[in-house]
């Protein structure tokens, strides 16, 4: 019968029968009586469930299905999926760091896009910073619901992920982008490194200039008030631009290098000297514009 009838089902019946025979009578032949009227005292059944793992069981049982369970509430029961579900919307941060990614995604990967979104958002908002958060389940999320990009309007996913997870999860995003995008170009010049510690200032990032056999020969770095255009192949001098010059360069779709470079619009001039906006690779380049590029960003 459990299997059958969802939760809202159960929760009415067994209040009805509750508030007409009182508690007692209701739970006299239940296993777990009181177990059970204490899960009735939370708006809902499931809820009251949840909250009952956390206090009870959670040191002992990390997934609240598992100990379910062993309370002879069987996986593919509709009461049992309530709780999980429940429990991903509502557990605290010290059940979340409990799960590893695979017990946590396993949870996911059948549900809805948009549950999975706001179980996405309870996370991210819960747990804060990408010190907490577990870079497997980051992956994933990136995977189904790629970066809270600035540009657009904000999506129905990302809507409810607050303002300071959505900038979090970005930078983290931008970096790991950076990473993998220049070791594919064998990075002996150390562009990766020199960009991923400004990744947490930079606003959005760019794949540029495809080319044939589909693969991006150029990348565009926006922050704040500059832009910078790498290239993927050594012996191209990064570009930097004005944010809105730079928005203009990146807007094209050229397959060639010679698309994105523009000298005449070049950043020349800012707090400290910029040269003629170019950065060329030579050796200890990223000592002399670390310090430029930590002064264009204040």
């Amino acid at each position: 019968m459990r299997r059958e009838f969802p939760e809202a089902a159960i929760d009415r019946a067994m209040r009805f029968l509750a508030g007409r025979f009182g508690w007692e009578q209701v739970v006299a032949q239940t296993r777990d009586a009181s177990r059970l009227q204490e899960w009735f005292d939370s708006e809902d059944l499931s809820e009251g469930a949840v909250r009952d793992w956390e206090t009870t069981a959670v040191n002992e049982h990390p997934l609240p299905g598992t100990w379910l369970e062993t309370l002879a509430i069987s996986r593919g029961e509709a009461f049992h999926s309530a709780v999980v579900r429940k429990a991903l919307l509502m557990m605290s941060s010290v059940a979340l760091r409990r799960l590893s990614a695979k017990e946590y995604l396993a949870c996911l990967v059948e549900e809805s896009i948009d549950f999975r979104a706001a179980a996405m958002a309870h996370y991210l908002n819960t747990l804060g910073n990408r010190k907490q958060w577990n870079p497997a389940i980051l992956e994933q999320f990136l995977a189904w619901f790629k970066r809270p990009t600035p540009s657009e309007v904000q999506n129905r996913h990302w809507a409810p992920v607050s303002q300071d997870a959505r900038n979090e999860f970005n930078s983290w995003a931008i970096s790991r982008e950076i990473e993998r995008y220049f070791n594919r170009f064998h990075d002996e010049k150390g562009r990766a490194d020199f960009w991923r510690q400004f990744a947490d200032r930079a606003v959005d990032l760019k794949l540029l200039c495809k080319s044939g056999d589909d693969e991006y020969r150029a990348l565009g770095l926006e922050f704040p008030t500059f832009g910078v255009v790498e290239f993927g192949f050594v012996g191209n001098a990064a570009h930097l631009y004005p944010v809105d010059k730079f928005r203009r360069v990146v807007a094209g779709n050229g397959t060639t290098e010679a698309a994105f470079k523009f000298p005449q619009w070049t950043l020349k001039e800012g707090p400290v000297s910029l040269g003629d906006g170019r950065i060329i690779h030579h050796q200890g380049w990223q000592d002399v514009w670390g310090y430029r590029v930590r002064k264009l960003l204040g």
